[in-house]
């Protein structure tokens, strides 16, 4: 019977995935559409670890802390965001400042699972 748990759970996982919502501690990422910026990209991802997006919305940056990068210059920031429904979520956003820089607080963004 273990066999059939495993294609279970698989399934299950496959249709939350197919779902579109993110919760935390699923280790699912958010794209993040920024603004036309002077430099550095448009497009990042960050890794979400409190609250749930479950489709496409505009999000305001509360904060970013935790900035100092590491080692290997990759900063891992926490950011807090407003999502446009009301809710806040928590993310981190790693990235090395030279390629993206930090979500700046009062920046709007769109978030997408």
């Amino acid at each position: 019977m273990k066999p059939l748990l495993i294609v279970v759970t698989t399934l299950a996982a496959a249709a939350l995935a197919a779902a579109g919502s993110t919760q935390a501690g699923s280790s699912h990422r958010l794209r993040v559409d920024r603004p036309a910026r002077g430099t550095g990209a448009r497009v990042t991802y960050v890794q979400l670890v409190r609250g749930i997006v479950a489709h496409r919305m505009r999000a305001t940056i509360l904060t970013d802390t935790r900035c100092t990068p590491d080692m290997m210059g990759v900063s891992h920031c926490l950011n807090r965001m407003r999502l446009a429904n009301g809710e806040t979520i928590t993310v981190v956003h790693n990235h090395r400042m030279m390629d993206m820089p930090c979500l700046d607080p009062g920046e709007h963004v769109v978030v997408t699972p």
